[in-house]
């Protein structure tokens, strides 16, 4: 028998980066008959005869954005709590709902409690006819209970049951606990799925297995209330084509305790592999918009089926590849289980042409043998942008501060999907360590897309520090500030900025012109608003009285004269040399050149004064020949000397009267003592001559004349 399957999908964009599961049970959410025939069942069957047994006011609802948490984005969430209570983050160490019902005669409740108490039971049953020769579903199961009460005998407990052609178990109507572990006989639950470690509340022993822990997940991320859960588990069983069949989903408290327990069905996921029809619109009933998110169909053939050919008949009011893109009238199959997709992507023209239709239809023949008609229709709307306003492109702000991630959108069809950097909603608080550009990406029900980039320019918080009080003296100069630094495009402003080279400077240098305590402030701004300030005190001291008194003379080598310095405080002259003493205020100089000394006063408050005094000594220059001398050994005038202390350097010469020289020398100390080459020279007249140079640079002199040698 030929099979061929038909299943109809529609691409996506997932809004679950890092966000909770979200539960709604209100209007038909609640409606458990309206979730088992159109969220739960997903084609290739029948469903009918929906009954059920609890609270669906409190206990069932629908889940999305659940990729993230459990691994199934969207269906049915059954609770023996209130439902909403999944959605909340994992912070409570037990949450429990107390439903209120307690005692039942259902057999089945009964088998699997075990002998316990069962309570808050929830029950969701109904007949399926399918129309191939396989059933298939997919769920979680999750609980409060993990990981306490792992190994307890009043550990929560839940089943999935069917019964009818080929079924032979122990529950009503024959039926057969499907939910296993797989490979094996075991139900899935507490005590079969978990960490491998006996709980608080539980016994050595008490478990069905500890090894299946490669299907548990602790909830370590906090995304639902729950505290752990297991793998998305898959049931598939073989069935009789197009014969009825039972199914019924059973959970409840085990015990008198009342933590919740949950199971969570994934949508569509009830299905046989018989023709099935599986349409999840893009919104509201098939309706695209022109240049926002397609439609897409995709027609699959079974594993052991032969290449199949199908032909669309393809009509409506848009035309086919002018107001969508093209779509063929004859696909081929590949034998065996493969997928062929058919997208009907919506083209923007800016015409304005109402809403206009796409109708597709064909046969196919199921596993029963059935011919079966399929039509679609898919609606496409004139394209309505979306309007994104107090959408800034640009801000600067301080390290540290909050932005808000934010943007008012209007236009397409409400509501909207907003993202930033894959962060869920709008007006998002974040704080930004550095520079940081957001992509925002904004969706509207349609799948219409726009996107813009928001750059937050960090600045890093200046540095300031003006550091400690200090005092200064007048006269001197000090620089402000011990480490101030704000980065790129800072500015500084001192206040006052009297007695300060630049108040825009980040360490200005003062300069003290009045007495007296200022405290100045520094204020440091940077591009992104920060703006730090501090504080220093500086207290400007008097210096000292001095006077170092009036310039002295003095007579080279011959005199000295008492400086008069006089003043309040400490006194010390320097250079201290040729004084009588250097830290007194009158001391005696007798420098050999002119000096100038300079007094130094340190008064009480440690500040220092300065003043200055010339002694200027004088160099006599004159020169003493006598006009004439005895060397006869008597001891008195023996030889011929220039008598003048000052002298520096000379050149002494002595000549006979016929110009012979006599004697010479350069040695100021040495004289003429009438010998030539060791004997006695003559007496009588002879010349000399003799250039001077005297100290102290008192200048030089070229004197001669005549001096008789007498004997």
């Amino acid at each position: 028998m030929k099979f061929i399957a038909l299943l109809v999908l529609v691409m996506g964009y997932s809004f679950a980066v890092g966000q909770n599961i979200a539960v709604n049970n209100a209007g038909v959410n609640s409606n458990p008959v309206y979730l088992a025939q159109n969220v739960l069942s997903g084609g290739g069957m029948n469903v009918y005869n929906v009954t059920y047994s609890g609270s669906n006011a409190q206990q069932i609802g629908y889940y999305s954005s659940g990729t993230g948490v459990i691994g199934s984005n969207t269906g049915i969430a059954i609770s023996t709590g209130n439902v909403l209570n999944i959605a909340n983050s994992n912070f409570a160490t037990n949450t429990g709902t107390n439903i209120g019902t307690t005692g039942t005669t259902d057999p089945d409740v009964l088998q699997l409690a075990n002998g316990q108490t069962a309570k808050d039971w929830f029950i969701l049953e109904f007949d399926f006819v399918p129309k191939g020769n396989q059933v298939n579903m997919q769920y979680v199961f999750a609980s409060e209970e993990y990981n306490e009460y792992v190994c307890s005998n009043v550990a929560d407990v839940f089943g999935i049951i069917i019964s009818g052609p080929g079924f032979s178990g122990s529950f009503s109507g024959g039926g057969k606990q499907v939910s296993l572990i797989p490979s094996t006989t075991n139900p899935v639950g507490i005590n079969s799925v978990n960490n491998g470690l006996t709980g608080s509340m539980g016994t050595p022993g008490g478990c069905i297995s500890t090894t299946n822990t490669a299907y548990y997940n602790d909830n370590v991320d906090s995304l639902m209330e729950f505290d752990g859960y297991t793998d998305v588990m898959s049931i598939s069983e073989t069935v009789e084509c197009e014969q009825q069949y039972h199914m019924r989903i059973i959970i409840f408290d085990c015990g008198t305790k009342q933590y919740d327990s949950g199971i969570f069905l994934t949508e569509k996921s009830l299905t046989s592999n018989g023709s099935a029809t599986y349409d999840n619109p893009v919104y509201n009933d098939s309706i695209i918009v022109e240049g926002c998110k397609p439609y897409e169909f995709v027609i699959y053939n079974v594993d052991g089926f032969t290449s199949q050919t199908i032909n669309l008949s393809i009509s409506g009011s848009a035309q086919n590849g002018i107001d969508y893109t093209p779509i063929a009238n004859t696909i081929t199959l590949p034998a065996g289980d493969n997928f062929y997709g058919i997208v009907i992507t919506p083209v923007a023209d800016g015409v304005t042409e109402g809403t206009e239709t796409v109708v597709i239809a064909f046969d196919m023949i199921n596993l029963c043998g059935d011919t079966s008609h399929f039509e679609f229709t898919i609606y496409i709307q004139d394209e309505n942008p979306l309007v994104v306003t107090s959408f800034p492109t640009s801000i600067s702000i301080c390290s540290g501060t909050p932005v808000n991630l934010f943007a008012n959108v209007s236009g397409g069809i409400a509501p909207y999907h907003m993202e930033w950097n894959g962060m869920l909603g709008n007006n998002l608080w974040v704080v930004p360590t550095e520079t940081t550009t957001y992509t925002a990406a904004f969706y509207d029900q349609a799948g219409c897309p726009w996107y813009n980039n928001f750059t937050v320019t960090v600045y890093p918080v200046p540095i300031v520090n003006a550091g400690g009080d200090f005092s200064i003296c007048m006269g001197q100069q000090q620089t402000l500030g011990l480490y101030i630094d704000g980065g790129p495009g800072a500015t500084y402003t001192w206040t006052p900025a009297f007695q300060l080279n630049s108040a825009s400077f980040a360490y200005p240098t003062i300069s003290p012109l009045a007495l007296g305590a200022q405290t100045y402030t520094v204020t440091v701004s940077n591009p992104g608003g920060c703006s730090v300030s501090d504080a220093v005190t500086v207290t400007v001291l008097a210096l000292p009285t001095i006077n170092a008194g009036p310039d002295q003379n003095i007579v080279y080598l011959q005199t000295s004269e008492e400086l008069q310095g006089s003043g309040s405080g400490t006194p010390w002259w320097t250079p201290n040399f040729n004084l009588s003493c250097e830290n007194c205020f009158t001391p005696d100089a007798s420098p050999t050149q002119t000096t100038t000394y300079t007094l130094t006063i340190t008064g009480t408050n440690g500040c220092t004064a300065t003043d200055q005094v010339d002694v200027i000594v004088e160099t006599p220059t004159d020169v003493f020949v006598p006009s004439a001398f005895s060397p006869n050994g008597d001891g008195n005038n023996d030889v011929l000397f220039l008598r003048c202390y000052t002298i520096a350097s000379v050149k002494f010469k002595v000549y006979d009267m016929w110009g012979q020289p006599m004697f010479e020398t350069s040695n100021a100390e040495v004289g003429w003592d009438g010998t030539v080459n060791g004997n006695l020279a003559g007496i009588g007249l002879y010349t000399w001559t003799a250039d001077v140079t005297f100290v102290n640079n008192a200048g030089s002199v070229s004197l001669g004349g005549e001096v008789n040698l007498v004997r």
